[in-house]
């Protein structure tokens, strides 16, 4: 995504490149349509007398159907290679420790009734609170829906974002599973702030992309919920106030959570986690 878009150089870029004619032959054996003739004026290097040779960066990617193609003719990794290899992963044995635990977390597209999942991240850690594996992705909405005005505020996502670098949810959110399922198989727990909520939106995310899953509220350890009496915060009533991410991670560590944009889903879930084991550390919770 990010990657592929990179490849879009504004007009005035100065960053020339020559295409041989060797490599004009390869591109069109892979069905692309021919590079045009190339003046030898503007930001070009080479010999005028051989224009077919010269071609500027905006030229070269202007010629494939999407920046992706240009990616991969490049030499970049596919979409579908990147997501073989994430696989590869996320099988068991890939890594040195066994999954202990999960933190995950979702940006949504505050639709109604039920919230999309625009934005997943997670986190697996081992016994030793060591990083397995990671993924943060934005997630393509259906066709005809979009981000919320009022959610976009919040974090800062909007549709554009989502058009240039979102990913098919159905592949990521295979992933997400196929960890799930790794760490309940170890007996670890799935760690969320206010799981019931990102759960739902990891279900309801499934479901509208024909994935028969569920991520249901019981099967995690919610941050929020645990610590709530610990806090001892009070709503305007006097009732027990649950803890806002921020706020649990300054109970824990007497500072704010600096480091982090919050509303930013990966960086949601490093607040998490180190709320999750300050708080194991502490005794709040095994």
């Amino acid at each position: 995504g990010k990657t592929e878009a990179s490849l879009e150089q504004p007009s005035n870029a100065r960053s020339p490149i020559v295409v041989h004619r060797e490599l004009a032959h390869a591109r069109l054996s892979l069905g692309y349509p021919p590079l045009q003739s190339c003046s030898s004026s503007g930001n070009r290097m080479g010999t005028p007398q051989d224009p077919r040779q010269l071609c500027t960066v905006q030229e070269l990617c202007a010629s494939f159907p999407t920046p992706g193609a240009a990616f991969e003719w490049f030499g970049g990794a596919t979409y579908a290679e990147v997501r073989d290899r994430e696989r590869q992963i996320a099988q068991p044995g890939a890594q040195e420790g066994s999954p202990a635990y999960m933190v995950f977390d979702v940006e949504t597209d505050g639709g109604s009734p039920k919230q999309l999942a625009i934005q997943l991240a997670f986190i697996v850690f081992d016994a030793e609170d060591r990083e397995i594996f990671r993924l943060n992705k934005l997630l393509n909405l259906p066709p005809g829906k979009r981000i919320n005005y009022h959610s976009i505020k919040v974090h800062k996502i909007t549709d554009k974002a989502l058009v240039l670098g979102g990913a098919p949810p159905h592949s990521e959110l295979l992933t997400f599973f196929e960890w799930v399922d790794k760490v309940q198989a170890q007996r670890g727990l799935v760690v969320a702030h206010n799981a019931a909520f990102d759960a739902a939106c990891v279900t309801n995310t499934a479901a509208e992309n024909a994935l028969p899953r569920e991520l249901c509220t019981h099967e995690c350890f919610c941050t929020m919920r645990a610590a709530t009496a610990r806090c001892g915060l009070v709503d305007k009533r006097g009732r027990p106030k649950p803890p806002k991410n921020s706020a649990l991670y300054e109970a824990l560590h007497g500072a704010p959570p600096d480091f982090a944009c919050l509303h930013d889903a990966l960086d949601d879930v490093r607040v998490t986690a180190a709320s999750y084991q300050a708080g194991r550390q502490k005794g709040w919770w095994r």
